[in-house]
């Protein structure tokens, strides 16, 4: 890519710090303007085009990369959120039917089907460019089926939001105050941020790592990927069940867990590259158990979860 490993971690920075910001702006935005459908297709529509930027960009730009960069994730993160919410009141809606889990878990089997086949042809290929064509040919799959998803949740194109907006905001700013002051948020505030700092650690690093240090093949990175998803699927088909049995913090003391399993192993004992297959599925821990658990816990209350609030994770 032309770009050191510092450059890499300030590109990750500009990154989180861009899907923040549209994560909160853009559901925002929508909920004034009362046009979700079309806030999250052309959310996705500039996420796409900055997408083709950044890949005819030359190598080594990196004042220009990092622009593009947080340009695109801050449309990225907006779109999630947006998403997300339709897929919890859908699933609110027919909770006898399927919960966020079962939903999901599909995503985690398209990306291991779409990982490994475009990995298998940049081995064959010896070009990175087959994950460019393949992003070019599933972008507007992606846009397709958001759209198709959002209708219907709301059919009219927005949904509706409580007039009022005095009193909403008092509420809103007393409910900001009130998490401020309460003795807890401090603790938990440096939990998400241990999480957020061990997340950012291994997803950005392990793969350039794996490829420049162990030599490992796009391929192995593939397999190590298939697996890691079907570990996924099963934390999301029994999400419901597991999140009951651990709770808000026996699912944070397993996540922190893993992810110090996982920064150990790579750190002083893995020497192999295919020793990912057994250690990249503890992602399955350390995130997907508490994105589900998110889903499950803000399902069996509802009214926790407004479209503002609703979050988004890559």
């Amino acid at each position: 890519s032309g770009f050191t490993a510092m450059e890499v971690g300030f590109l990750y920075t500009f990154l989180m710090a861009g899907m923040t910001g549209g994560a909160y702006t853009i559901p925002v935005m929508a909920d004034y303007f009362q046009a979700h459908v079309w806030a999250a297709i052309l959310s996705h529509a500039m996420s796409s085009l900055t997408m083709v930027l950044f890949y005819i960009t030359p190598r080594g730009r990196f004042t220009v990369a990092a622009c593009i960069m947080f340009v695109g994730s801050f449309f990225n993160g907006g779109y999630g959120p947006l998403v997300d919410s339709a897929v919890f009141q859908i699933c609110a809606k027919h909770k006898t039917r399927t919960n966020f889990g079962q939903i999901r878990l599909w995503g985690c089997v398209s990306w291991g089907i779409c990982v490994y086949a475009v990995s298998f042809l940049m081995e064959i290929l010896n070009s990175v460019d087959v994950m460019w064509l393949a992003y070019s040919v599933l972008a507007p799959c992606a846009s397709f089926f958001s759209y198709l998803l959002l209708r219907a949740e709301f059919p009219s194109g927005k949904k509706g939001v409580r007039r009022g907006g005095g009193k909403e905001s008092e509420s809103m700013l007393s409910s900001i105050q009130r998490f401020a002051m309460f003795p807890l948020t401090v603790p938990f505030m440096s939990v998400i941020m241990t999480l957020g700092a061990l997340f950012a650690t291994l997803n950005t690093y392990v793969y350039i790592w794996a490829v420049q240090d162990l030599g490992a093949s796009y391929q192995q990175i593939g397999i190590a990927t298939v697996v890691l998803n079907s570990c996924e699927v099963m934390i999301f088909l029994f999400s419901k069940r597991l999140s009951t049995r651990l709770g808000v913090h026996g699912v944070l003391y397993l996540s922190t867990t893993c992810y110090g399993i996982r920064l150990f192993a790579y750190g002083y004992w893995v020497s192999n590259a295919w020793w990912l297959v057994v250690f990249e599925p503890l992602h399955a821990l350390t995130f997907s158990l508490p994105m589900a658990s998110k889903g499950a816990l803000t399902l069996s209350n509802p009214t926790t979860a407004p479209l503002h609030h609703a979050t988004h994770h890559p």
